[in-house]
């Protein structure tokens, strides 16, 4: 052990406050766990093996031999590169800065000052469970911008990654929650828990649902590269366009069970024990079956929620739940509740963050008329056009798409609404997908109003809400227009009212 890790680890063991990452040199220069000479060579050996299983299949000569030399080569090729990578790469936090060195030509380093942590994500794969080390991901925003830089450290020791973890995000008065030897989080209240029975709502969310697809397009995408594979597929093709009800069933099976289906496993791969902890300073997420992850977003930078409610999920009332967190890169990371019922999302979202204000206040009838005018007029018109034209076929469709339409015009009306009271701004919007937003008065950092030509011969306008989390911006649909500034004014009258006045003067 390195001159310095004794103390470390033994303030680590006991319990003992860790060193103050600002005043001192907390963590010495060092490389990382000696066993991620045994975890990169296999994720490096992937990316080797591609391109070559690639060019075998181009080729069409592949044996047997072929295959073990090109293998051996690639595995040999990957120790090497692991091994120099473990040589030049360095760690250290100190004076205030995690300073990460690495490369051997191409030296990089980067330094990412502790003040602009804003998470720190701990995830261990199986295999790096089997060898008990993790990979740290530290999210920091990287200037103004909104960007975020990104250090990882693949991989560590897991009492390393858990003292990584508790250092880096020691700014707060009170140090993040105690970590098992897994690295993730068990102490602090549990706010929520995914119930197993939750994942079937997976399909109706949409979560997932066209993952299969995108296996399907490689599946796909190997086999055109198969030798005589584009016979086979065009043997199958009129094997199956022989019998169009046997094509019917074959299809209708892959839409109606093998997406939802694949949709559930993903999902439930992906976020079983989805757990939500908190602390006084902090929310640990833990999450996933196969590759374990640990999320800690810092409660002084979550700023809102936002509820997701998908068409199809409504009738079972089912939805997700993400937070809204300043300089956070990702969406899966702000998952506050992956899937669940609508009660339950609620009920955390009020422990995390607040209740929405009250009752929405809904919006004109103006905004009910646009909607039906853009549902339903513009099949009418293809309606008449290929009638006229004599595709009667065509304009029947078009007539029912017109019909149809009008229901959900009337539900993108009805999901119109927005409030504000007690320091909360709530908004909310979409038909297909139903998005309420609710965000901090403190969040707020500037407004927009837009107009269109339309929307002026109605007296509407388009409110869009300048937030310092999330997507940057959220948008209350055909408010009036005269209330989209009398909103404004409400929630930032120090700003607003000085514009207000001068336009009132002009």
């Amino acid at each position: 052990m390195r001159r310095g890790e004794p103390e470390l680890a033994a303030a680590t063991n006991t319990g003992a406050p860790v060193p103050d990452p600002v005043d001192a040199v907390a963590v010495p220069p060092r490389r990382l766990s000696a066993r991620s000479l045994i975890v990169d060579p296999f994720r490096r050996l992937g990316a080797f093996l591609l391109p070559v299983t690639v060019a075998f299949l181009l080729s069409g000569h592949f044996t047997v031999d072929r295959a073990a030399f090109y293998g051996l080569g690639a595995g040999l090729l990957s120790v090497v590169y692991s091994a120099v990578r473990w040589l030049t790469f360095r760690y250290t936090v100190r004076y205030g800065r995690l300073d990460i060195t690495s490369g051997l030509l191409h030296r990089r380093s980067r330094s990412i000052p502790l003040d602009r942590i804003r998470g720190v994500d701990v995830a261990a794969s199986p295999l790096h469970r089997l060898l008990r080390v993790v990979v740290v991901r530290v999210d920091a925003a990287a200037g103004g911008s909104g960007q975020v830089d990104e250090g990882v450290l693949d991989a560590v020791s897991v009492a390393e990654g858990t003292r990584l973890r508790r250092l880096l995000l020691a700014r707060r008065p009170a140090g993040g929650a105690e970590a098992t030897a897994g690295g993730a989080a068990t102490t602090g209240d549990v706010l929520a828990k995914v119930k197993a029975s939750w994942f079937l709502y997976s399909p109706l969310t949409g979560a997932y649902l066209f993952a299969p697809l995108a296996v399907l397009g490689t599946v796909w995408g190997w086999a055109g590269q198969e030798p005589f594979s584009e016979r086979r597929v065009i043997g199958w093709a009129e094997w199956l366009a022989g019998d169009p009800w046997l094509l019917g069933l074959t299809a209708g099976c892959l839409l109606l069970l093998g997406l939802p289906v694949a949709s559930i496993a993903v999902t439930t791969v992906l976020n079983w024990g989805f757990t939500v902890r908190s602390t006084p300073d902090a929310l640990n997420l833990q999450r996933g079956l196969l590759t374990r992850r640990h999320v800690t977003l810092e409660r002084r930078r979550v700023r809102g929620w936002e509820l997701v409610e998908a068409l199809p999920a409504r009738p079972t009332h089912s939805g997700r739940l993400l937070a809204l967190v300043t300089g956070l890169s990702g969406r899966s990371r702000a998952e506050l509740l992956p899937v669940g019922p609508v009660a339950a999302i609620r009920l955390l979202a009020g422990q995390t963050v607040g209740s929405v204000p009250g009752p929405l206040r809904r919006h004109p009838r103006a905004a009910r008329r646009r909607r039906l005018f853009r549902a339903v007029v513009p099949w009418l018109l293809v309606t008449g056009l290929t009638g006229w034209g004599g595709q009667f076929g065509a304009a029947a469709v078009a007539a029912v798409l017109a019909v149809v339409g009008v229901p959900l015009a009337l539900d993108r009306y009805r999901s119109l609404g927005h409030a504000y009271a007690d320091g909360f701004l709530c908004v909310r919007s979409g038909s297909w997908s139903r998005r309420t937003v609710l965000v901090q008065q403190q969040a707020v950092v500037g407004w927009q109003v837009r107009q269109t030509f339309f929307q002026r011969r109605q007296g509407l306008a388009t409110l869009v809400v300048g937030v310092g989390a999330g997507s940057g911006g959220y948008r209350a649909v055909d408010m009036d227009a005269r209330a989209a500034g009398e909103l404004a004014r409400q929630v930032t009258p120090r700003w607003v009212e000085p514009f207000l006045a001068a336009e009132e003067r002009s």
